[in-house]
């Protein structure tokens, strides 16, 4: 009976606010949970996809070719097993259209027979072969490449026998550094393009027809403790998969995050709607209190309700995202690259079911608790009816959860933490805002009339005054939504304008340049009035050890639970080093910690270990600090050296950087290739001077910046808009929440309007009035929350992207007028009724 009274009378006699509670959770929780759907869709794909992407059981692969030792271990374990293999070789090389005369940069991948073991690759015409020469489809696009076009590639020439339009190995159609050229390994060979140093990466790939899935780890285990190099990765299909859905994930953890700020703000509104909700209802508790049902049976009944609301939000979402999913599927699948599933998997959903409904539960518990210490018997003979206030620490079991969904979403306890700090800062700043604004304005209006200027703002200023956490709660949640929306579009704006050429950005990257093409390529630029810049050494190496001990690769096990930190640790620990020497910080890098490299004296005697300069992030993934000795193994021979200083790197000036430089003097005359750059010149310049320098050096490669830079601004802007999607819904929750907030406002006011159109003011005053109050709120809140946005763009860019600061005022005016308009116009739909109503029906007690 008194379930079925608070379940189903309370929602008949109380519909606007079930109603509106139910719209805030759905909204609230909408945008997490259909990037959780698209995580778990692409995830689920290309876990089903793993080996039709990684081409077969196991791949040991290197971005060197095995030595004889190597391969004779490799030998060792796989003789013993049945199995099939193939070598796939991918080097990044110049390619020349005969008909067009183009030139461009090209992967090249060497295949043999039996490539690809799982998977296909489609071709225009229906048959693929190992022994002839295929393009991909965008290089096909962009030459308008016919079958029997001739390319040039190095010391060989051969026709085109058709065009790749589908390779399954490729996974995700993410970031593409040149389109792909297969052509046979043998041919390959030919080509005089595999020099020492050369830009690419051998793979040796194995079928075992024999073994099970658990038989073939066994074997990874084996070889893995064999082949003791880092740089060597052993790699299975499952591990191939992560890879290829790394840019992925990291994109939908900063996506998850945008829309957890949907859910907070979501949050915001229940513990307002709820508590006007049970303040209004507190008569009716009391006498169910008098009548036997103790405090903790209105609490449960409480919950029972909230829950009950709730699943039916989560029902709402199940029938929302199956619906649209299917109208999206197509729209996912071009912009994922990937054949999306065509049924839901809803297993991410339901993992995040008891994070949200604790979440959500949460954030009730100081309402629940002000009710169990509110002396109900006392409250009926009181004059003024209302809550025990709510404590500080009535709000920790929320903080906790807040802070482990953060965690959990972001995949990363650094990310998780710094996002609730910056949460925390805002609800700080909000509160002192607040506070500072009410207190200015009783100073501004203390000993003067209501005109101030007019009697409709003088009375506005005077309720901003008397406000209390309720307007608290609006400002929040409005500075919350405004610092999303400044963050997406600052961050953008920073970004994109890194990208810009400009006279400080080179035309053209330059590498495999070999030690005796360098004096041969400098005469041949001068000649044709040009001049390369940031010429710079480029060495290959690994890391032995570290203060005496060996240097141990990350096992890379699937099975546990791993942050962003440890796949990134993972990943720098399996893999070689390119590193360079210089002895001075060129205009990219910035010293953070340490000291520069000391100046050679003539005649000095290098008796000592190597002073090295490392990237301060690449030496925090690798655990170094100051003054740790390490050996270095380059290419057979050992190098000691101490880590001197750290270094800020700006990766988007595009010039030759390196995680690694090496004081001059003590690996100058290892085996090396060079790199450089051609300052910005005209494109006419840039393209005679690349077409004719691959005629005469057939190796050395060229990165077009300004094409990369393009496919980079590309990238960013398909992430920016599907965050934008998100801080959009974000806003609509903001919305939706100040528009119970103000009718709640409205409707607890309703004696004072009554009051205001007896004394004459109109039904324009009061809108006026209202106009007034609630769009100085607007202001100062879209200020404020532009302001913080821009602030933690700025951190961020720094940070993350290292590029210098900027602000972009028409992203800041615009929105931030655009956001106040649309507040205000949800004001006016709120308080419309009540405000041209008689004030007779304002007294009256319906």
């Amino acid at each position: 009976m008194i379930s079925s009274f608070f379940l189903s009378r309370e929602i008949k006699r109380y519909p606007f606010f079930f109603l509106l509670l139910l719209v805030t959770l759905t909204l609230g929780t909408l945008g997490l949970l259909g990037i959780g759907l698209v995580s778990e869709q692409v995830q689920t794909k290309l876990k089903s996809n793993a080996k039709e992407i990684l081409t077969s059981d196991l791949v040991v692969s290197a971005r060197r070719d095995l030595n004889d030792g190597e391969k004779e271990k490799l030998q060792s374990v796989v003789d013993k097993i049945s199995h099939e293999h193939y070598l796939v070789v991918d080097i990044y090389s110049m390619v020349t259209h005969l008909r067009s005369g183009e030139t461009r940069l090209v992967e090249l991948r060497g295949v043999e027979q039996n490539f690809p073991f799982y998977g296909k690759l489609t071709t225009a015409t229906g048959i693929f072969s190992q022994k002839e020469l295929f393009v991909s489809k965008d290089l096909s696009e962009l030459w308008q490449i016919k079958t029997s076009d001739v390319m040039r590639l190095g010391d060989l020439t051969l026709s085109v026998s058709g065009v790749v339009t589908d390779d399954s190995s490729q996974g995700l159609r993410g970031f593409s550094l040149a389109p792909r050229l297969y052509i046979p390994l043998s041919d390959l060979q030919k080509t005089n393009l595999l020099k020492p140093g050369s830009t690419g990466g051998y793979a040796y790939h194995y079928r075992f027809p024999k073994l099970n899935d658990e038989e073939v780890k066994k074997v990874k285990d084996l070889i893995t403790e064999l082949l003791t190099d880092p740089a060597i990765r052993v790699t299975l299909p499952e591990q191939s998969s992560e890879q290829t859905g790394r840019t992925l994930g990291y994109l939908t953890d900063f996506m998850a995050l945008a829309a957890l700020i949907g859910l907070i703000l979501s949050l915001v509104g229940i513990f307002y709607l709820y508590q006007s909700h049970l303040l209004a209802r507190l008569k009716d508790l009391c006498l169910l209190y008098l009548h036997g049902l103790s405090k903790g049976s209105i609490i449960i009944r409480i919950i029972q309700q909230f829950s009950l609301v709730f699943f039916v939000a989560f029902a709402l979402q199940y029938l929302s995202l199956s619906f649209f999913y299917q109208k999206l599927v197509p729209f996912l699948s071009t912009t994922v690259g990937l054949d999306m599933p065509k049924e839901i998997s809803f297993k991410q959903i339901l993992s995040q079911f008891p994070f949200l409904y604790g979440l959500s539960l949460s954030i009730l518990v100081p309402l629940l608790m002000g009710l169990l210490r509110t002396p109900m018997g006392l409250q009926l003979k009181s004059q003024k009816i209302s809550l025990a206030r709510f404590r500080f620490y009535d709000f920790i079991p929320f903080m906790l959860l807040l802070l482990g969904y953060s965690c959990y979403l972001s995949h990363s306890f650094y990310t998780g933490s710094l996002f609730f700090g910056a949460l925390c800062i805002v609800f700080l700043f909000s509160m002192i805002t607040v506070k500072l604004m009410q207190w200015i304005l009783k100073k501004f209006i203390a000993g003067r009339g209501l005109r101030i200027p007019t009697i409709e703002y003088g009375i506005a200023l005077r309720n901003l005054t008397r406000s209390g956490h309720k307007l608290t709660l609006s400002f929040l949640s409005l500075t919350l939504g405004a610092t999303l929306i400044s963050l997406i579009l600052q961050l953008d704006r920073m970004i994109q304008k890194e990208f810009i050429l400009d006279e400080n950005k080179p035309s053209l990257f330059v590498f495999d340049i070999q030690e005796e093409q360098l004096s041969p390529l400098l005469e041949f630029t001068k000649s044709r009035g040009l001049k390369l810049d940031g010429i710079t050494p480029m060495i290959r190496a690994r890391l032995e050890d570290v203060n005496g001990k060996a240097f141990k690769r990350a096992t890379g096990d699937t099975g546990t639970l791993r942050t962003r930190e440890d796949e990134n640790e993972s990943r720098f620990r399996n893999r070689g080093i390119n590193l360079t020497y210089r002895q001075h910080l060129i205009p990219s890098e910035t010293l953070v910690e340490g000291k520069l490299f000391p100046e050679k004296i003539a005649g000095e005697t290098l008796d000592r270990p190597a002073y090295l300069s490392l990237e301060k992030r690449f030496a925090q993934r690798l655990g170094l600090k100051i003054n740790d000795k390490v050996t270095l193994d380059i290419q057979g021979v050992p190098v000691e050296g101490v880590v001197w200083n750290f270094r800020e790197v700006k990766w988007t000036s595009f010039y030759p950087n390196f995680f690694v430089n090496v004081e001059p003097g003590f690996i100058d005359q290892a085996p090396k290739t060079y790199l450089a750059v051609l300052p910005v010149t005209t494109r006419e310049n840039k393209l005679s001077f690349e077409r004719d320098a691959v005629k005469e050096f057939n190796n050395i490669s060229f990165i077009d910046i300004e094409e990369l830079a393009a496919k980079l601004s590309d990238l960013f802007t398909r992430s920016r808009m599907a965050i934008e999607i998100i801080s959009w819904l974000s806003l609509g929750v903001g919305l939706v929440i100040l528009y119970g907030l103000s009718h709640d406002q409205v409707y607890r006011r309703m004696y004072d309007l009554a009051l205001m159109k007896s004394m004459g003011f109109s039904s324009g005053s009061l809108i006026q009035h209202l106009l007034l109050e609630f769009g100085t709120l607007f202001f100062v809140a879209m200020v404020a929350g532009f302001t913080l946005g821009w602030g933690m763009a700025l951190i961020i860019g720094r940070e993350i992207f290292k590029i210098s600061w900027s602000i972009d005022w028409g992203r800041m005016f615009g929105p931030g007028l655009f956001l106040t308009v649309l507040c205000l116009a949800t004001i006016l739909v709120s308080a419309w009724k009540v405000t041209r109503a008689q004030p007779r029906e304002l007294l009256s007690d319906t």
